[in-house]
Parts: structure tokens; sequence; C-alpha cells
């Protein structure tokens, strides 16, 4: 016997994502395993023929999340606006524009950071190892506002 990912459809056309015991390679569909929630139905005939699974899509939206979570973390929206108008102001010593400085290469490097790991597809995209640190001026800067 040999398992594999498949996909059911009803007569309905609902998919359901299952994995499935095929009769040595013949692709034919033997039983999904017990504790899948549609076995009964399955066993009853309900569904129609066996397709391939199809992974969706890769999904960007919860990559350019995690991005801005991690900078949001570091400077809120609010925090970003203050620390921009303070540096405009002309009142900022030139360690605070120094360490604004270094918070605008740092959201650059995140948002290329988000790029290549949309661009890659990378499942693994909330690990730490794959977002730049934030500098610690940045850090102190955005801890005063």
């Amino acid at each position: 016997m040999a398992y594999k990912d498949i996909r059911v459809v009803d007569a309905d056309g609902t998919i359901i994502n299952a994995i499935a015991i095929l009769d040595d390679g013949n692709e034919q569909l033997q039983a999904i395993l017990p504790d899948h929630p549609d076995f009964k139905a399955l066993k009853a005939g309900k569904f129609g023929p066996v397709a391939e699974f199809v992974a969706p899509p890769f999904n960007s939206d919860p990559v350019k999340s995690e991005c801005q979570r991690r900078i949001y973390a570091v400077a809120s929206q609010n925090t970003q606006m203050n620390m921009t108008a303070y540096v405009a102001s002309g009142l900022a010593p030139n360690a605070d524009k120094t360490a604004f400085a270094h918070s605008l290469e740092w959201v650059s490097a995140m948002r290329a950071a988000s790029a290549g790991l949309i661009d890659d597809e990378d499942v693994t995209f909330a690990d730490d190892a794959h977002w730049p640190a934030c500098p610690s001026d940045v850090v102190e800067l955005a801890s005063r506002f």
C-alpha cells in the first residue's frame, strides 16, 4: 500500500483534502485514513473521482505582516512619524540624525528580506534568522518616542 495526498471532490463540488491509501500505486483509491472526518462519507460512496492534491498558491500576506510586525515592535507608526518630525525639525543632534538614517536603512533591509522570502516562497519566514537585526541606536532612538 502507498500513501498519497489527494483531493477528493464530492458530488456538490466540495473539495476535501486527505491522505489516501492507494492500492500498490495503481492510483485507485482504496480508503481515506479512518481518522479523517470524511471517512464514513467516502465509504458510503458519496465522493467522485480522486484528483491529485494541488497545494494552494503561496500567500505573501503573512510574510508582509511578519515584516510589519517586526518593524512596529521597534517603532510603531506613531513613533515613526514622531521620529521623522523630530529629525525634520532640525532640532535633532547629529547622533540622532545618524540613528534615524540607520532606521531607514534597517526598514529597507527588512523590506528586502520580506521580498526575498516571498520570491522564495519560504514557509519558514517567521524564523528570526531571516530578518536583519535592528541597530541598537535605532532601538534607543525609537524608545524615546
